[in-house]
């Protein structure tokens, strides 16, 4: 993906997760790990993809 794409679904995500809309469980591992290291959730490296959703859903 490129820089403007992965600024542009960043954006997206932001407004969606105001809105607490975003479905978590269609997003990649990958793209749960950049939103776990945004909010601060410590060992989000090691975790697997219902462990990242659990953690990220858990800070709203």
């Amino acid at each position: 993906m490129s820089i403007t794409g992965f600024n542009r679904r960043r954006r997206e995500l932001a407004k969606l997760e105001k809105l607490n809309k975003i479905d978590y469980a269609k997003m990649k591992v990958d793209e749960l790990k950049s939103i776990a290291e945004e909010k601060g959730i410590e060992g989000y490296s090691d975790m697997k993809k219902a462990e990242l959703i659990e953690a990220i859903e858990k800070l709203g």
